[in-house]
């Protein structure tokens, strides 16, 4: 089951609300993560799974990822890894999805993450912007 995430900022910027995760019918080839555009001043979310042919290598990921509006690369909030939550003791996290890629023939377990801090608003350019947990979605 996926959250729906929303951004608030002391601009006063507040994003759309943000489908992250997938549903029970297509967890296995949707991951949606949230990103912001700097030339659209917008928080989104795209699927990342979309248009990467099964690969999803974390170090070039950040240069795939397209705004849904402007089709310029932007980047992503969270993280994209190998390491499971080891060693979290003191972080708090909002949102994690855990998924598996076939790379080499093999299937590698990955983590996207999105921890419970301030984020770097595309409105203001300040870092005061924070994803809120308004519910679920399937």
């Amino acid at each position: 089951m996926g959250s729906i995430l929303m951004t608030t900022c002391k601009c006063g910027y507040e994003s759309e609300d943000l489908l992250v995760g997938g549903g029970m019918m297509d967890f296995n080839g949707r991951l949606e993560i949230p990103y912001s555009c700097n030339n659209c001043k917008i928080v989104s979310s795209v699927n990342i799974f979309k248009n990467v042919d099964g690969e999803l290598p974390s170090s070039s990921i950040r240069n795939k990822i397209q705004c849904k509006k402007c089709r310029r690369l932007v980047s992503y909030y969270g993280t994209i890894s190998e390491d499971i939550f080891e060693n979290i003791e003191d972080t708090m996290y909002l949102f994690s999805w855990e998924f598996s890629i076939l790379k080499d023939n093999s299937h590698i377990e990955m983590m996207y993450s999105l921890q419970d801090k301030l984020y770097d608003c595309p409105k203001c350019n300040n870092t005061d912007m924070r994803f809120n947990s308004i519910g679920n979605w399937d």
